[in-house]
């Protein structure tokens, strides 16, 4: 019997690091080319920290997000996947992150949780509101 490692889903955690590859790729830059640019430009990123960024592994803020696009002469939304208005939020992330994202719920289960809470906020109020009627003030 083999007896293996359980395997793990992959966790996405940015929309951008397969852009940021595909054009590296493009550029015949290497990881270490695209690191020396980007020192160029201030931000002091090592080589493993760019791998894991491509590789999804690692959460990109606002400022390296505008670093890269800066460094490889693009609008920050190019490094953004592709949408179309008739496409849902819901579909692209989880097309994105594979249904792996941590804060990533379909629309029919969020709202189902809010009509929950809704009727359950709803005979708090109303047992509530009876009870002040019987307050003197």
């Amino acid at each position: 019997m083999w007896r293996g490692r359980d395997v793990k889903a992959t966790v996405i955690h940015n929309l951008i690091g397969a852009q940021v590859r595909r054009e590296r790729w493009q550029r015949k830059l290497t990881q270490n080319d695209l690191v020396s640019r980007l020192h160029d430009n201030g931000w002091n990123i090592s080589r493993s920290r760019l791998a894991r960024i491509e590789g999804g592994a690692a959460c990109v803020s606002d400022f390296e997000h505008f670093v890269f696009a800066k460094t490889l002469g693009m609008k920050m939304e190019d490094l953004l996947p592709r949408i179309t208005a008739s496409q849902s939020v819901f579909a692209i992330l989880y097309k994105w992150t594979g249904g792996h994202h941590k804060k990533l719920v379909a629309p029919d289960d969020l709202l189902a949780k809010d009509t929950e809470k809704l009727l359950n906020g709803t005979r708090f109020l109303s047992g509530f509101l009876n009870k002040s009627k019987h307050r003197r003030v």
